[in-house]
């Protein structure tokens, strides 16, 4: 999967999570291509907006920065000169946290799903979101948000986030639970 966050730096002073190569990698191989097919068939509407979509996909970041000793947790994300941030304190950070739910909303009870038809589970789409929660009287700084959501993939990465989530409690000294 090209959309990961891995652990790309981590010290004891910071930690950053961002994208891996593979992201820019593949979006530069695809403007690559695009720019190939415009010089073949000129400026023609589709191939010009595909271009222009392969580009911004190479450009765009997505980073956690955490660091401690400042009690500071930035999340950025956009194309790389105009990412958008928002900061967070690690004194009001209390858990991470990974939430499994559903295209139906939250994990649902036993009862409830053995009521629901079993074609509307079929199709019904498993997801995991590791994010961050943070104390109700502090919540997130500048952002009135009492979670911060690192990344949303389908349940069959769950044990891939699991392990993230359970390292980035470790280093920010916090409890990691599963919902």
């Amino acid at each position: 999967m090209i959309y990961e966050l891995h652990i790309r730096k981590e010290t004891p002073h910071e930690l950053i999570l961002g994208l891996g190569p593979g992201w820019r990698i593949t979006f530069a191989v695809l403007t690559a291509i695009m720019l190939w097919i415009l010089t073949q068939t000129g400026l023609a509407p589709i191939p010009v907006a595909l271009a222009l979509v392969s580009v911004a996909a190479t450009l765009y970041h997505e980073r956690w920065i955490i660091v401690p000793a400042e009690s500071h947790i930035e999340s950025q994300t956009g194309v790389l000169f105009l990412p958008k941030k928002r900061a967070y304190s690690t004194n009001a950070l209390r858990r991470v946290v990974l939430r499994h739910s559903s295209s139906s909303g939250p994990s649902t009870t036993a009862l409830a799903r053995e009521s629901s038809g079993v074609l509307s589970r079929a199709f019904e789409k498993r997801i995991v979101r590791l994010g961050l929660d943070f104390d109700p009287d502090d919540s997130a700084p500048g952002t009135g948000r009492l979670h911060g959501n690192i990344i949303t993939e389908s349940e069959r990465n769950a044990a891939r986030l699991r392990e993230l989530g359970r390292r980035l409690a470790q280093y920010c000294e916090v409890p990691f639970d599963e919902v």
